[in-house]
């Protein structure tokens, strides 16, 4: 089992924590957190765990980020391709630090702590920033210039994926009551957010992601008597809660955005473009953050897969799905060969993960890009710690050993 020196990942931990916290809620401290936090948790991180192999996850990310960095060198504007790829450095510096913290089992409940946080901090921001007054929902969205309201959709996400895990790896009984109580909550303030922010991926993402994992606890290995019962109160109280919610949703800007087809959202538009530039570039791309300027001046394409594409060329997209293929892939597998509920947990988040990629640019964002390595290394580790046998793997996913 890998361990850690617990003062220098604190240290590492508590680095993470205040660029967390003051990404939001200290004024004027986001870049000093930035430059000064994410470096150093890193640095403590790396002197924390001895333990420096890293993942399949890793090296292919790490395949990408070099294969960015060279298509820079073909890039149609270089100081644009200059400041991605300064972007990505600290991208690579907070994914190394959550990676290489998360390869001691015992610090996972503790990294996945620091993204509740940084969503609580979001919501604060949200509810004394723009949760104002003047705020009105039906015309309104929950964005301003320092928060996108589309980010609090996707850490809607990463938070109801986190709410449900703890639950099963907290070690305090009140600890897994607390987490089970706010999975049972999530529908409401997942609906209470599609609201405010308008966010019609949120429906995409959270319905589904919702629907699983309850039935993943409450209905897989219970008896059909069980699951009837269970099925009807849901149908019951979820008559009554569509009656009250649809009067809040009637008339609200997500509604309205829902009248319009998702064909004409602005989304579909730069997607389409971006594949197009992609298909014209398609070895080196128009260099890194370069297809806004290529093709509006400024913008991104809001989808993972097509930005990479058009901006470093086919290989950089293949790399970003092939590690994504692989840990799905992986958990499929572990789940056939143990039947635990918790690669079945691991596998909708991946399928999830996939998804939500789809509507936004996560590769070069620090914090989306690296919860997928805080959840895929405590996925190794819990196949590891519980059904260790190195000959399962080693020919096909590598997993970090001792």
């Amino acid at each position: 089992m890998v361990s850690s020196n617990r003062f220098f990942s604190g240290l590492a931990i508590a680095m993470l924590l205040f660029f967390a916290v003051a990404s939001f809620v200290f004024e004027g401290m986001q870049q000093l957190a930035l430059w000064i936090a994410v470096p150093s948790s890193a640095v403590f991180a790396f002197i924390a765990v001895p333990h420096h192999r890293a993942s399949v996850y890793m090296r292919l990310q790490i395949i990408l980020y070099l294969w960015i960095a060279f298509t820079a060198l073909f890039a149609i504007n270089l100081p644009i391709a200059m400041s991605q790829l300064r972007r990505l450095v600290g991208c690579f510096l907070s994914i190394y630090a959550i990676n290489q913290l998360a390869k001691d089992y015992k610090l996972t409940k503790w990294l996945y702590i620091v993204y509740l946080v940084f969503y609580v901090g979001m919501v604060y921001y949200a509810s004394t920033h723009i949760l104002t007054e003047e705020f009105d929902y039906t015309e309104d969205r929950l964005d301003d210039s320092k928060l996108n309201a589309n980010m609090i959709a996707y850490f809607t996400f990463f938070t109801t994926y986190i709410v449900f895990i703890m639950a099963d790896i907290a070690e305090k009984p009140w600890g897994k009551v607390l987490f089970r109580w706010l999975f049972l909550l999530s529908p409401i303030w997942s609906f209470v957010a599609a609201v405010l922010t308008g966010s019609r991926q949120i429906i995409v993402i959270q319905v589904p992601l919702v629907i699983v994992l309850f039935y993943l606890r409450y209905l897989r290995e219970r008896k059909v008597s069980n699951k009837i019962i269970f099925v009807l109160i849901a149908v019951v109280v979820g008559f009554f809660a569509i009656r009250y919610a649809s009067s809040i949703y009637e008339g609200s800007y997500l509604s309205q955005r829902n009248e319009d087809s998702y064909m004409e959202d602005s989304r579909i538009m730069l997607i389409r473009d971006a594949f197009e530039v992609g298909i014209t570039h398609p070895i080196v791309g128009v260099g890194p953050g370069g297809f806004g300027k290529f093709k509006y001046g400024r913008s991104f394409s809001h989808n993972n897969y097509v930005e990479l594409f058009a901006n470093s060329g086919l290989l950089a997209m293949v790399l970003c799905i092939a590690m994504y293929w692989i840990f799905i892939k992986t958990q499929w597998r572990r789940f056939k060969q143990t039947r635990d509920k918790m690669f079945l947990t691991f596998l909708v988040f991946g399928i999830m993960y996939v998804v939500d990629n789809m509507f936004y640019v996560f590769y070069s964002n620090t914090w989306l890009m690296a919860f997928f390595f805080l959840v895929a290394m405590h996925a190794d580790n819990f196949y590891k710690y519980n059904y260790s046998d190195p000959k399962v793997e080693t020919s096909i996913h590598q997993p970090e050993h001792e």
